[in-house]
């Protein structure tokens, strides 16, 4: 293809086979939009190269490209080598057990990406459990709780990310290429996992605006993975990576207000009367009313389909 709108990557480690079918499935099959697959495998022990090149030749799909790296990095400099190879304007990153919403979602998300002239934007998402062959979908405990808060400008973007700490989910981001390797590359030297918070913490220190996209445009596996598992080991490295990770933004924007409130954790009262929602996130995220997200007969159709139930 001569231009490509958006590079879907699809990140690999030790990684169920038939899982990861299942979102190159619903990857493969996106109409009305350019896009190209990058396929970057972090040092898995089990080889899944030659499985991934046979689903792509038995589904006739030849825009794509598979990195394996000989060795372990980690997530964050696993989706850079990948990024250096990608080709298009937009990046959407996901992995094995995720799936894209449905057939149109790139371009949607494409669409509204340019008409906004987005860097930076997220939509909402399922998240759903498959296990001993019964589906389950959740309806509470989204994140964020209150993403309207990022459709009214930089400034309550910053207070939301940063005070607020409505955190954004990983698999709802879409992002200009350009701009996500330059963070990643940054954030590699602070952090090896957590790419997601980390990456937007510094593209909003960059004065990059996040973007709230109100569309279903993921499936999310829930409970299996590094942030959603309970897993204490992972918990303490993610941990790691943004305690380092502020560090650097502390040191580099030392006259940042968001900032200054987040390190010392009180409220500065000349910044309250200019952001009457800021707070702390214990007293003010606490406070506000667990998102709930509503699920169709027609998503249930969606998910069955993609996991061939």
């Amino acid at each position: 293809m001569e231009s490509i709108n958006v590079s879907v990557i699809v990140v690999t480690y030790n990684s169920d086979l038939d899982k990861l079918k299942r979102t190159l499935k619903s990857v493969i099959c996106q109409k009305k939009v350019s896009f190209e697959i990058i396929v970057s495998d972090d040092g898995s022990q089990t080889g899944l190269s030659e499985d991934v090149e046979r689903f792509f030749q038995e589904n006739d799909f030849v825009d794509y490209k598979v990195i394996r790296n000989p060795r372990n990095l980690g997530t964050i400099k696993n989706l850079y080598g990948a990024l250096q190879v990608a080709k298009g304007e937009y990046v959407y990153s996901t992995s094995p057990g995720d799936f894209i919403y449905d057939e149109y979602t790139m371009y949607e998300f494409y669409h509204f990406a340019k008409t906004k002239k987005a860097e930076i934007c997220f939509g909402n998402y399922i998240k759903y459990n498959y296990e001993n062959g019964e589906l389950h979908l959740y309806s509470d405990h989204y994140a964020p709780r209150s993403p309207e808060r990022y459709t009214k400008g930089l400034k309550n973007s910053k207070v939301a990310f940063f005070l607020i700490e409505d955190n954004i989910c990983g698999i709802a981001y879409f992002r200009k290429r350009a701009l996500f390797t330059q963070l990643i590359e940054y954030v590699s030297q602070y952090a090896i996992y957590a790419e997601d918070g980390t990456t937007s913490a510094l593209a909003l220190m960059q004065n990059t605006d996040i973007i709230y996209f109100n569309k279903n445009i993921a499936w999310y596996e829930y409970g299996t993975g590094i942030s959603t598992a309970g897993n204490k080991e992972w918990t303490k490295k993610i941990k790691e990576d943004y305690d380092n990770t502020y560090a650097y933004l502390y040191e580099t924007y030392p006259k940042s207000a968001v900032l200054s409130v987040k390190k010392h954790q009180y409220i500065r009262m000349d910044f309250l009367k200019r952001h009457p929602v800021t707070a702390l996130r214990k007293s003010r995220l606490n406070k506000c009313p667990d998102r709930k997200v509503t699920y169709t007969n027609d998503d249930m159709e969606k998910i069955k389909k993609l996991l061939e139930m």
